[in-house]
């Protein structure tokens, strides 16, 4: 049984999934930009703290969704676009590499 910690983080990713926003190109890198930033932050960082605060285990599971989100819209986005998801495919993959390395 779930208790309500559990639920409300269900009902705050249910609300997340339910919303849309269509940015210009320009936009979605500058948004990616910040994203990443705040994906990649260390838990102790002003960003981490100022900000939603959900556990490194969420924020994971966003970070991949983010991630396949990417994958499947690459072929169709503007050069800026392309070259944000790039940096943040990266910096995903040297903070989990990092994480990985810290943790074992």
């Amino acid at each position: 049984e779930k208790d309500g910690t559990n639920q409300e983080g269900d009902e705050q990713t249910k609300n997340f999934k339910e919303q849309t926003v269509l940015l210009p190109p320009t936009a979605v890198a500058s948004a990616l930009s910040i994203v990443g930033e705040w994906f990649c932050a260390p838990p102790s960082s002003q960003l981490t703290m100022s900000l939603l605060q959900v556990s490194d285990k969420e924020k994971s599971r966003m970070r991949s969704e983010v991630l396949r989100l990417i994958s499947r819209s690459m072929a169709q986005m503007d050069p800026c676009e392309k070259l944000q998801c790039i940096h943040f495919a990266s910096k995903a993959l040297v903070m989990t590499k990092e994480s990985g390395r810290t943790s074992s």
